[in-house]
């Protein structure tokens, strides 16, 4: 399983990490350039994190992650651009859009897992070992563990606030006079509370977000009282947040007691 969680990793990496919503949107100018530009992004992430394996077998990976990753996204967003048109409303891909598109490309990862499936190198893990003062290399800890981790952390974070922001535009139809501004500290808050929500969920300290809800109500308390519409939108974003950080947490909790 190595293989498949350093691939995720890449992949969520390239696409919550490092891409802006700009190479996702539903427009179709400059789709070409759109397509490329994420696809360089897949390819140097998924090099990056597969190079431990043999030049062979990360070539090999890298060139079939990258090409299903961007005729994916090209289909994806040709398909979103149609139908937005279609329907006359130019909006940003929904919830339902999103899942799909991250369905689909985690059975491209699986796919290519299972084609080019191997153990580390070990010439290059042997490279590793001779410049870091890492223990003897059978000894080594899984770095498909670290891999689990990190793009649990990924997901909970950025991929969270992508998450949270497609449901509530799919829910909402007016959510610019609900919304914070673009720099304001919202974002922030909600990526920081679900990486509290994730860690005590790891730490099997579930207890801890009870509290976590109820002081983030308190800063957000005259707004809530005075607007209704607010107090529906926060209450239902707050909801999404805490199920999303609660799902990746509890999922990869119970991947890791399994040892997969």
């Amino acid at each position: 399983m190595t293989m498949l969680w350093l691939l995720v990793f890449a992949h969520v990496t390239t696409d919550f990490l490092f891409s802006s919503h700009e190479l996702s949107g539903v427009k179709p100018d400059n789709l070409l350039r759109k397509g490329l530009t994420h696809g360089l992004i897949a390819f140097f992430c998924t090099l990056a994190a597969m190079h431990i394996f043999g030049w062979q077998v990360a070539l090999v990976a890298v060139g079939l992650v990258t090409t299903g990753h961007i005729l994916l996204d090209v289909l994806m967003s040709l398909g979103c651009a149609l139908w937005s048109r279609h329907r006359g409303t130019p909006k940003e891909p929904g919830l339902g859009i999103l899942l799909t598109d991250q369905i689909l490309h985690f059975w491209i990862l699986a796919w290519v897992w299972r084609l080019v499936e191997s153990p580390p190198s070990i010439p290059v893990m042997a490279f590793y070992q001779s410049i870091l003062p890492l223990p003897a290399i059978d000894t080594l800890p899984d770095p498909g563990r670290f891999a689990a981790v990190a793009s649990g952390l990924i997901l909970v974070s950025f991929g969270g606030a992508v998450f949270v922001r497609r449901a509530l535009d799919s829910i909402f139809c007016d959510v610019q006079g609900l919304r914070d501004t673009e720099n304001s500290t919202g974002k922030y808050i909600g990526i920081l509370e679900r990486l509290l929500i994730f860690i005590l969920v790891l730490t099997n300290s579930l207890e801890g977000v009870t509290f976590l809800f109820a002081a983030k109500s308190i800063t957000r308390y005259k707004r809530i009282s005075e607007e209704q519409g607010f107090a529906e939108y926060y209450l239902i974003g707050t909801l999404l947040s805490v199920v999303w950080a609660l799902t990746i947490g509890l999922g990869l909790r119970a991947i890791l007691r399994n040892g997969l």
